[in-house]
């Protein structure tokens, strides 16, 4: 019975070290940590308003839709920011590429429309990697 009892231990050993061995891990999410400021033009100074919505998005540089918003209220540039893994659109999201930056200034408030008179920037050093500082945009166009 005692020979039966180490055969069955010695079995069940070496199926745990199989699966240890077979398991597949998860690759490590990418912390992300980015910082800079949302500058505007001086010309596009007075097309800036204190009822602004002003949309700081994060794309894949591979492209597809935003992995993470920051929104901000008003013109009292500039605005400084920290884009953390607590801005993401979902919590599973898996980072493993740099992001495109850009800021939009939506006048009417909707993330989803895009209407003429909206203010636009972009990051002219695109793409960023997943941790960088000092990543500044500057809104320098009108949507038409």
């Amino acid at each position: 019975m005692i020979q039966y009892l180490k055969v069955y231990l010695f079995a069940f050993a070496s199926i745990l070290v199989l699966l240890s061995s077979c398991a597949k891990e998860e690759p490590a999410k990418k912390e992300l940590n980015i910082s800079g400021t949302i500058q505007i033009d001086p010309a596009l100074k007075d097309k800036s308003d204190e009822k602004d919505t002003i949309f700081l998005i994060a794309k894949p540089a591979t492209g597809g839709p935003p992995v993470a918003v920051i929104k901000f209220l008003g013109n009292h540039y500039p605005y400084p920011y920290h884009l953390t893994m607590e801005n993401l659109m979902t919590a599973d999201s898996q980072l493993d590429v740099p992001l495109n930056l850009s800021v939009r200034v939506d006048k009417d408030g909707d993330a989803m429309t895009k209407q003429p008179g909206d203010l636009l920037g972009v990051y002219d050093k695109n793409p960023v990697p997943l941790q960088a500082d000092t990543i500044n945009i500057t809104l320098t166009d009108i949507l038409k």
